[in-house]
């Protein structure tokens, strides 16, 4: 801890003398203070490149060989990161829509319902894991009010935590799912992932809405019956997966080459973004998915470590019905990962690594590779699902939280103050 922590003094003292450096030989420009706050237009990035007063790789010249800059990873995770995961998510959810379609089939036909179901089953992991993935690219049009021109088709696509399982039994009584403004008409907890895991997860019969409702009251779903429950909830599916893939299908078109966003993250004074500083602060925002979302909702609160009164709060796990609590938080991780190295892997894309390395601080690169690779380890190693393991230990979960924390300190400490890059409003000031 004591080598640790005079590193971190070390370099607070360096980037405030360079942010004076900076500041005396371009006035005209913004400079990045020493607590990672942004002065001036543009904060510590430069727009457009490097010049001479960009700090390069240790030991190299930056007149033959040019330090990584923001831009190129900016680019990197564009061309490594965004258009890839985007796309691979919109071809499981075409899968998915296709299982879900034939599940319906057999369903309402009498045919091989257990045969469809496990493959819906295969095809709603794979598309999950696939979005828990991408969940973590929450810039741009996936964004909602926090983001820089969100249009939270994130939430159209998963809405959790917002869920409400009894406004989807409502709206399958009222039968009226299959029009085609269905989801342009509804709220988006009656659509997106955490429906469909509800329509086809839960294994009963019943509805989960209060005894005075007229759904109960006045005997609307009673009367339905259990066969016709089951055809409503598999027709119903077939409605959401297909939102879920026409949203991902509008999320890969706009961040593949040549796509409009694409072209934002890579050119960001073309668009709404309007510099690099400030694309690079989006990809900052997104990144404390781990922190604000993963940490402390998808683990801490289920582990009654933090906003639960209880031991455990079992009711906040994130896949009640499906079982894949587990799985989900370690595929944040691995978008996580995909963003800090620009690219699928350490050794592919010019990333964050990179960028921390060309400023001399190889040992907080490596470090938060480190602890990104032990939370993933750390969550992983779980028995079970979520649910199974704090039945079993009320404790189960405080070791992957643990692990979550050694990541989130570095990104909310010496990583966006070495960078010059701005902490999110919304995790200014939080302590773990």
């Amino acid at each position: 801890m004591f080598i640790r922590m005079t590193r971190r003094h070390l370099h607070l003292a360096l980037v405030a003398a360079a942010a004076v450096v900076w500041a005396c030989d371009d006035p005209g420009s913004g400079s990045g203070s020493a607590d990672g706050t942004a002065t001036g237009s543009t904060g510590g990035m430069s727009e457009g490149g490097t010049d001479s007063s960009e700090p390069t790789a240790e030991g190299t010249d930056s007149t033959s060989s040019p330090s990584v800059t923001a831009e190129d990873v900016l680019e990197s995770l564009a061309d490594n990161v965004f258009a890839p995961l985007h796309a691979e998510a919109s071809s499981a959810a075409d899968v998915l829509v296709t299982a879900a379609t034939a599940h319906a089939d057999a369903v309402s036909s009498g045919g091989d319902v257990e045969g469809t179901f496990a493959d819906f089953e295969v095809a709603y992991t794979d598309a999950m894991l696939a979005w828990q993935r991408a969940e973590l690219l929450q810039l741009g049009p996936a964004a909602g009010s926090a983001g820089v021109a969100g249009e939270f088709l994130r939430d159209e696509v998963y809405s959790w935590p917002s869920v409400n399982t009894c406004r989807i039994d409502q709206e399958l009584v009222a039968g009226e799912f299959g029009a085609a403004d269905f989801t342009d008409t509804r709220l988006v907890n009656v659509y997106g992932f955490d429906a469909l895991e509800y329509l086809l997860f839960r294994d009963s019969p019943e509805n989960t809405c209060p005894p005075q409702l007229p759904i109960n009251g006045e005997g609307q779903w009673a009367a339905l019956g259990e066969t016709e429950v089951e055809v409503r909830r598999a027709d119903y599916a077939v409605t959401v997966a297909t939102s879920i893939a026409a949203v991902a299908d509008t999320l890969e078109a706009t961040w593949a080459e040549g796509g409009t966003w694409h072209g934002y993250l890579t050119d960001p004074a073309a668009g709404p973004l309007q510099s690099t500083q400030v694309a690079m602060d989006e990809v900052l925002r997104a990144m404390f998915y781990v922190d604000k979302i993963l940490k402390d909702v998808k683990i801490a609160q289920p582990a009654g470590i933090k906003d639960c009164a209880s031991d455990v709060c079992l009711d906040r796990v994130e896949s009640p019905w499906a079982g894949l609590s587990k799985e989900q938080a370690v595929a944040n991780l691995e978008g996580f990962a995909q963003l800090l190295w620009a690219g699928p892997s350490a050794d592919e894309g010019v990333g964050f690594d990179d960028l921390l390395s060309a400023v001399g601080e190889d040992a907080l690169a490596n470090e938060m590779v480190a602890d990104t690779q032990a939370a993933i380890e750390a969550l992983g190693g779980v028995e079970g699902s979520f649910v199974e393991a704090l039945s079993a230990d009320a404790a189960a979960l405080d070791a992957s939280h643990a692990a979550v924390v050694e990541l989130t300190d570095d990104l909310k400490g010496d990583f966006p103050t070495v960078l010059m890059l701005n902490i999110p409003t919304e995790a200014a000031g939080d302590a773990d």
